[in-house]
């Protein structure tokens, strides 16, 4: 298993709950299994969707985490490619902020 050393943090706000629900459902289609097994190919090493649920906001995080600066490089021209580039990347609302992350410190139980 690999380790993490760089991670990537995509906030996207929302407007309304609606928009971000649909984001959700249609979440997969944008980042389909055969994309996730290509980006893991490339290093990508983990991915996580959350919806924040304790502010009054409507945002969602993306989390991704890569082996090294390389890979990192690598699977954002894919993301680019496939997934904000794509035309259901195009049908929201959302104001993106996007955190790249070197990892200091880890604890893990």
């Amino acid at each position: 298993m690999s380790e993490t050393t760089l991670m990537n943090f995509i906030q996207i706000d929302f407007p309304s709950d609606n928009e971000r629900e649909l984001y959700i459902a249609l979440h997969h289609q944008m980042w389909s299994d055969a994309l996730l097994n290509r980006l893991a190919e490339m290093g990508l090493v983990r991915k996580v969707l959350t919806k924040t649920w304790n502010k009054d906001n409507f945002r969602v995080v993306n989390c991704l985490e890569y082996e090294d600066e390389k890979s990192m490089q690598s699977c954002l021209e894919l993301i680019n490619k496939e997934v904000v580039q794509n035309p259901l990347s195009e049908k929201f609302t959302m104001k993106v902020v996007n955190n790249r992350c070197v990892v200091v410190s880890e604890f893990k139980a």
